[in-house]
This record gives C-alpha cells, sequence and structure tokens, in this order.
C-alpha cells in the first residue's frame, strides 16, 4: 500500500501502477475493489499529485515561478557576506486561460453555447 501511495503521489496513472507491480490493469483494479487501504492510499496519493499540479499550474498563472535562483557569497574583511537573488517568470498568458477556462468557463469558454425554442 505504501508503495502504491507513493507512486501515486509521482503521478503513475493506475496503467502505469499495473505495469509497475507486473499485473493486468484488470487485477490492478480488483486490488482497489478487495482493499479499502489499497484504494485510500492511491485517493491520498493522486489528491497530492493534483494538489501539487494545481498549485504549480496557479503560481505559473500569476507569475510566481521561480526561474533561477543565484547565489553569490563574497568575502569581506570583515567576515563573509552572502547574497541571494531570486528571479521569478512573468505571469504565463496560457495557464492564465486553462486556469479560467476551468475554474469559469460560463465566463471564458471560447464555445459560446445557445439554446433555441421553437413553436410550431
Amino acid at each position: 500500500m505504501d508503495q502504491a501511495g507513493r507512486l501515486a503521489k509521482l503521478g503513475l496513472t493506475d496503467a502505469e501502477q499495473a505495469e509497475f507491480f507486473q499485473v493486468s490493469e484488470r487485477c490492478f483494479h480488483g486490488w482497489k475493489k478487495a482493499h479499502p487501504d489499497f484504494l485510500q492510499a492511491l485517493t491520498d496519493g493522486k489528491t497530492v499529485a493534483d494538489a501539487r499540479v494545481a498549485d504549480s499550474l496557479y503560481r505559473s498563472a500569476v507569475g510566481e515561478h521561480l526561474v533561477a535562483e543565484v547565489r553569490e557569497v563574497r568575502e569581506d574583511p570583515d567576515g563573509t557576506t552572502t547574497t541571494r537573488t531570486v528571479s521569478k517568470a512573468a505571469p504565463s498568458v496560457a495557464a492564465g486561460i486553462f486556469w479560467l477556462k476551468n475554474r469559469r468557463p460560463k465566463d471564458w469558454r471560447d464555445k459560446v453555447e445557445v439554446q433555441q425554442e421553437t413553436n410550431l
């Protein structure tokens, strides 16, 4: 169970996990039905992985992604001075659009659905 949960946290799909455990997908799904603790470990791991991706997407959309971290260490006669410089990326338009289309589909989707009723 621990291994399956760890693999789920890494983003492996059920099919990939079945391959890892050298069983068929059908057998893997049978394990989930037969062992509630196994299913819970998978569910918890997938929740963690999804949350990490959602957080990363959000940070990308608002420009909080770390691009580079440069550490410069200078030695002065009085001792050692450490300077830290952090660079962040500009907001990603694509990530912002993806976020909005999925969070607010009525306001941001490309396709507008129109319903028309006609009485004859």
